[in-house]
């Protein structure tokens, strides 16, 4: 391994992360189904071939969206889920962390929202892992007590 992959994967990552933070900004300003991969590049200051060599696709990126709006969902629920309490307890604050953060979503994040209720409805194989996560997550707090 030579000492500059490191940071070529380095360049990668804030590169892949500049295109995501460019496509959630468009995503709650004029929704994902109006924004473009060129709108993503534009606002990401770089060309559109350049986005796609980081994402094959407009799904992709709205794919990687997603997963992080759930990943945020799961740490917030195995947050919730750490501690000395009662499995019980524990199982009521998880359930409620999760509804807490959707609520504010909606509140707050409407378009976002929208792209991730489409995902789950739609199955998304991310949207399915996220789920099989917190069916495991709350699978363990009922068996713990």
């Amino acid at each position: 391994m030579t000492r500059e992959q490191p940071l070529d994967e380095a360049q990668s990552l804030h590169t892949s992360r500049r295109i995501l933070q460019a496509t959630i900004q468009l995503y709650r300003e004029i929704g994902h189904k109006k924004t473009t991969v060129a709108d993503i590049a534009r606002r990401a200051a770089m060309s559109p071939a350049n986005v796609y060599r980081f994402f094959r696709s407009k799904q992709q990126i709205e794919e990687a969206v997603v997963a992080g709006a759930l990943g945020d969902v799961f740490n917030a629920a195995a947050t919730a889920a750490d501690g000395s309490a009662s499995p019980a307890y524990r199982l009521e604050v998880v359930i409620r962390a999760i509804a807490e953060l959707h609520e504010r979503r909606l509140a707050n994040d409407l378009r976002l929202h929208e792209l991730v209720a489409e995902a789950s409805e739609a199955r998304w194989p991310v949207a399915l892992a996220h789920s099989n996560s917190i069916v495991g997550l709350l699978a363990s707090l009922i068996a713990a007590g």
